[in-house]
């Protein structure tokens, strides 16, 4: 509890005391903002990393606080993180293991179907109904098998490692990661 206390006091005082004296080293506005172009492509990289993964944090953080919010209790909780998980990720995780064409493009295409029919027909609904499940899973199946048949099958390089992985048998070539030809 007390190291929970000690980040959450020293974190929100300690960046703004970070800025300040970086701003002070700096000889310009400029310079303070680019870091006086000294920065090499990893630490670019890292920094931008930070603060575009620190914004998605604070986006996530701000639906969950709203979420909690609007929330009446605990099973209302667990019923729309059921829906979600069951919509989002139950075509995908199956297709992906039983069928052999499936492909990202098509899972990627039913998590995005699957999250968004389950969040408005919850909406519709109610948080508590069994309706966006029941009603959600073709459109996500749809998405998965269109898109997967709309896009290039995934290699059968790939595919043959997968095979080898899920079978137990871990060779040289299976156990190195197989990139697909571009």
């Amino acid at each position: 509890m007390a190291i929970d206390c000690t980040v959450i006091v020293v974190c929100p005082a300690g960046m703004p005391a970070v800025g300040w004296w970086g701003m002070r080293r700096a000889r310009s506005k400029r310079e303070f903002l680019v870091a006086g172009r000294r920065l090499g492509p990893a630490m670019y990289s890292g920094t931008m990393a930070a603060i575009v993964l620190g914004g998605a944090v604070l986006v996530m953080g701000l639906v969950v606080i709203g979420t909690a919010i609007a929330l009446n209790n605990v099973v209302e909780a667990l019923t729309m993180a059921y829906d979600l998980l069951v919509g989002g990720l139950l075509v995908p995780i199956l297709g992906g293991l039983l069928w052999k064409r499936g492909t990202a493009q098509g899972a990627l295409a039913s998590v995005i179907v699957g999250g968004l029919a389950v969040i408005g027909l919850m909406a519709g609904y109610g948080i508590l109904a069994d309706e966006p499940v029941h009603y959600g899973l073709p459109s996500f199946l749809v998405a998965y098998v269109a898109v997967s048949l709309g896009t290039k099958p995934t290699d059968e390089v790939v595919l043959a490692s997968w095979r080898e992985r899920l079978a137990g048998r871990s060779s040289e070539s299976a156990s190195e990661p197989v990139l697909a030809p571009q």
